[in-house]
């Protein structure tokens, strides 16, 4: 059951506190910047030598619907949340315009998503149309889109699910960057983002949720202040800066902290940040117990490549085998790019470099880029 907003007070008159010393265990799937990689991707791994390395396949849609298949089979407290910037960075979004996108994962079918700045980057119109397909909430709690006719009413600013028992706060946050970063309308305003988890936690207190998620699309860093600085937080699943956390020792993988990375919030309470990297390369599986009262107690998990390498176990890796018909979908859904991907628009004399960011050597950017 998923009930938005203030209507989520309804749920009160349904469920009892728990006993005194009751424990309670959530395990979180998550993703976020999968960017329409709806294929697995071949990544670079070093499995015995690090000078030697391997392309193994990593993530896709089907890969990645087997294991949150196995973990829902495994246990009732489970859900799965995306981190935004589910579409755009593939023919898949160039074609189908989210629709592909939205097909699929209604299938892997999300708890709760928020969204990312590149859902906006076909405007309000490319959004309405993603929410129109989707079946699953979206929520975002710093947009501010009341005169935004395509999209007012449309993006409530959490949800509260109900998992196995217990109420769990879902609310989600996007960057402050949006405006100078993809393209929302003249109506789309983004709200303080601090100011706001403050209003959000505090609204979801108050109906009775001591299991509270913020599931953001801000970056790691952002993410790691507000963990120390919004009380009642106890989670936050994040996305936007593309951070490899965990362990992947063996693999010759570079994390840039630990899963979860532990902060210990304003009210002295244990706060898990926690994020998956970029292009469904990885599922993130966070498993959290919960006293009584609501207060994180413990936690274990790292995040899981989803492959069918046959190769020797890592930390990290996850041997599966595609989910058959979201495997399907996916084939079905590639027919339509091979002509397309396969046309030759132009030509250039020398090699283009590309980074992501400008920096270094590449001051301006990417030469690739502008082209585009």
């Amino acid at each position: 059951m998923k009930v938005s907003g203030a209507a989520a007070a309804l749920l009160l008159l349904l469920f009892t506190a728990p006993r005194a010393g009751a424990c309670y265990t959530l395990e979180i799937l998550h993703q976020n910047d999968t960017h329409s990689n709806l294929v697995p991707l071949q990544l670079a791994v070093n499995l015995t030598d690090p000078d030697t390395t391997v392309r193994i396949p990593a993530g896709g849609a089907a890969l990645t619907a087997a294991l949150i298949s196995r973990a829902r089979g495994a246990s009732e407290n489970v859900i799965f949340l995306h981190a935004g910037d589910l579409v755009q960075g593939t023919l898949f979004y160039t074609v189908y315009q989210g629709r592909a996108d939205a097909g699929i994962y209604n299938v892997l079918s999300p708890d709760v998503m928020t969204l990312g700045n590149h859902e906006f980057d076909r405007g309000s119109p490319g959004l309405a149309l993603l929410l129109d397909e989707v079946t699953f909430p979206v929520v975002c709690a710093n947009l501010d889109v009341r005169e935004d006719s395509l999209l007012a009413g449309r993006i409530p600013p959490f949800t509260v699910l109900e998992v196995g028992g217990e109420l769990v706060g879902v609310a989600g946050l996007i960057t402050k960057e949006l405006p100078e970063v993809s393209s929302p309308s003249a109506a789309t305003r983004v709200l303080p983002l601090e100011e706001t988890a403050l209003a959000v936690v505090e609204e979801m207190t108050a109906l009775g949720v001591n299991k509270v998620i913020l599931l953001t699309h801000v970056g790691y860093a952002a993410d790691l202040e507000l963990a120390a600085r919004i009380p009642g937080v106890d989670v936050i699943v994040g996305g936007h800066s593309h951070t490899l956390l965990g362990d992947f020792d063996g693999l010759g993988l570079q994390p840039e902290g630990e899963y979860p990375t532990v902060v210990q919030g304003p009210d002295g309470g244990t706060v898990l940040v926690v994020t998956a990297w970029r292009y469904g390369a990885v599922l993130g599986s966070l498993t959290v117990e919960f006293d009584s009262s609501g207060a994180v107690t413990g936690w274990s998990g790292n995040p899981l490549i989803p492959t069918t390498a046959q190769i020797p176990d890592e930390n990290g890796l996850a041997v599966v085998q595609p989910e058959p018909v979201v495997e399907e979908m996916v084939a079905s859904y590639s027919s339509a790019l091979e002509d397309f991907q396969n046309e030759q628009l132009a030509s250039v004399e020398s090699d283009l470099l590309h980074v992501r960011v400008p920096g270094g050597g590449l001051p301006g950017g990417s030469e690739i880029a502008p082209v585009v």
